[in-house]
């Protein structure tokens, strides 16, 4: 399943929520984190030269694997990261 095609309690995970504006897919992947003790990712990402902060919620069991497949792409573009491939 592509990140894109993940779902929370039937909500699209993907795009990520943006703190001041709507990307839907664009920008390129800067940085990840867990946020402890919750079921979110913060993601940095840079959109013609700014640096832009989002959140993605994802289910307890997902958490990690997301967060290791984001980590391993950063630098990419957030289309790009979408269509990559997640085991589920």
């Amino acid at each position: 399943m592509r990140i894109r095609e993940m779902r929370l309690e039937g909500l699209y995970i993907w795009p990520p929520q943006w703190a001041w504006r709507q990307l839907p897919d664009k920008g390129v992947l800067n940085n990840v984190k867990v946020i402890t003790r919750t079921g979110l990712l913060r993601i940095d990402v840079y959109y013609k030269g700014e640096p832009l902060m989002g959140i993605i919620l994802a289910e307890n069991k997902d958490l990690e694997s997301l967060h290791t497949k984001l980590k391993e792409n950063i630098g990419k573009c957030l289309s790009e990261v979408g269509d990559l491939e997640m085991d589920r």
